[in-house]
């Protein structure tokens, strides 16, 4: 059950915004239920160049979830949850106040700021070990200045953006093992401060304009950014000990944009970047720090290296008939020290460690109609190859419990194809009917790095829908799996506690059985 309240209007120089959403549902697994609550307000301030607004959002929700099911199990009964009683409950309070200021044509400031609060209770069942919770506290708060000058550069057109922004972080973070009393022990209790900022620059020059006719240009776009964190961690549980991680990195990127005319472009742009370790990461950072799931473990001492990638991308679009328009683009990025989690004991437990290099190689092709005001067809293709590039030890619940990958080896849970098509019709401005399907293509599971064993295999997806308008009222109803298709979306390996031996097996997630969704919206 959805049910939803909005509120909006302005008495300028002053507009404002009210939400208030809640949902309730059952799944269709066993024992598995969910509820979402939101409230969002925003107000705003416009008069001259002067442009303020200030929001509030508070979010609480609950969510039993079920996790995937031993393939034994799964042909028995696609329902059944195999740890009834996982719970995951976050409650969220974020407010935002953002500024703009209009200096005559040429200058812009833009200043932000914010502050979050995120709690989480994170409840683990587990059939051979202690079932364990998760206590996760975070409050954040930050800010950024941005300035946008637009000029000339030898009489080319020049859009440049400088800009800063800092960010604080105090997380505190509790894992419990539930005893057979039913109580709780602390297992874990860290603490992380995290400080970060960041400067950054980037120009847009107009080369060229109308060289093949109104609306063309040749943009070139070239900008650079530094950012450093610090994480300091302390382990609260055995005593004042901890671990301070520093990371830092300036990372390029330019690009060139040519448009022959309205509609008609291509692309091509060359990016560095980086992702520093998160808390959880490095707390879980090798085989000696191997983590209950999803949960805190110990303060580091195998401190994790950053992602460092780099990416090049090529694209073009154009409207290849009156009725008919297109895109296509390309990528390739290459990754160095990619952190990749591993599970040497299947869903008990979890570790992170650095992978030298991996590749991500891919095509994107689209394809949108349009007959009249009736009829919008579209197609969509992606080709993802995503492969490790370097020779790797990894842990993997199945025995032995190690593998070696080799170069070439593909990543798990990445399909090499995914086709999707469908269109919208439209017989009557009041009703729009849409149908569409789509094809995803196996994947290995996880914890088959090597890529030795059976894979996940291909599926279909399905679904249709109505839509019905008159007034200020609006019914749809959506139907989901059409054609009523089983198959699984997700796999990994992992002991089975209902069996003798706690033998490994394939675990997979149940995709929904044919199902819909119903609503009434009525704007006054």
């Amino acid at each position: 059950m959805d049910t939803r309240f909005r509120l909006g209007g302005s008495a300028r120089p002053f507009d404002y915004f009210l939400s208030f959403t809640r949902t309730a549902e059952d799944g269709y697994r066993d024992f598995t239920s969910a509820t979402v609550n939101r409230v969002f307000g925003k107000l705003g301030f416009e008069h001259g160049g002067t442009d303020v607004t200030v929001s509030y959002q508070w979010s609480k929700d609950k969510f039993f979830q079920a996790g995937p099911l031993p393939e034994s199990e799964l042909d028995k009964n696609r329902r059944a949850n195999f740890t009834a009683g996982d719970y995951f409950k976050p409650e969220l309070n974020f407010a935002i106040i953002n500024a703009e200021q209009l200096f005559g044509e040429s200058l812009t400031v833009n200043l932000n700021a914010f502050v979050r609060a995120l709690a989480v209770t994170q409840f683990n069942v587990n059939l051979i070990t202690s079932n364990s919770k998760l206590e996760n506290n975070t409050l954040s708060t930050g800010g950024g200045l941005q300035l946008k000058y637009r000029s000339t550069i030898f009489s080319l057109p020049s859009l440049l953006v400088v800009g800063s922004e800092y960010g604080w972080s105090h997380v505190t973070s509790s894992t419990l093992e539930q005893t057979e009393d039913g109580s709780f022990e602390t297992e874990a209790d860290l603490a992380d401060t995290q400080n970060s900022y960041a400067i950054y620059a980037e120009d847009a020059l107009t080369l060229f304009r109308d060289f093949t006719g109104p609306k063309s240009s040749v943009v070139l776009t070239f900008s650079g950014r530094y950012d450093w964190l610090r994480h300091e961690i302390v382990d609260r549980l055995d005593g004042p000990t901890g671990s301070t991680e520093t990371y830092s990195r300036f990372n390029p990127r330019v690009g060139i944009n040519v448009n022959f005319a309205e509609g008609v472009g291509a692309y091509a742009a060359y990016a560095q970047g980086f992702r520093v370790p998160a808390f959880l990461e490095l707390t879980c950072a090798g085989p000696g720090s191997v983590c209950p799931g999803l949960q805190v473990g110990v303060a580091p001492d195998l401190p994790l290296e950053a992602v460092k990638a780099q990416s090049y991308e090529i694209g073009a679009h154009a409207r290849v008939a009156s009725w008919l328009r297109a895109e296509v683009s390309g990528y390739w990025t290459d990754l160095t020290d990619e952190i990749f989690a591993v599970t040497p004991t299947g869903t008990t437990g979890v570790f992170f460690q650095n992978v030298s290099d991996t590749r991500r190689q891919g095509v994107e092709v689209n394809l949108r109609g349009r007959f009249g005001d009736v009829v919008e067809p579209h197609v969509n293709y992606a080709y993802t190859r995503a492969t490790f590039q370097t020779r790797a030890e990894i842990a993997t619940p199945v025995p032995p419990g190690t593998e070696t990958v080799e170069p070439g080896d593909r990543l798990p849970l990445v399909p090499l194809h995914r086709v999707n098509f469908g269109a919208d019709y439209r017989p009557w401005p009041w009703l729009r009917l849409t149908a569409g399907a789509g094809w995803v293509s196996s994947q290995y599971l996880r914890g088959d790095e090597s890529n030795r064993q059976r894979p996940l295999a291909p599926y279909w997806l399905s679904q249709a829908g109505a839509t019905v308008r008159w007034r200020g009222l609006e019914e749809f109803v959506q139907l989901n799996n059409v054609l009523n298709q089983k198959y699984e979306t997700f796999g990994t390996f992992a002991p089975n506690g209902l069996q003798a031996g706690n033998p490994v097996q394939r675990f997979l997630t149940p995709a929904q059985p044919i199902n819909f969704l119903a609503g009434l919206h009525y704007v006054f």
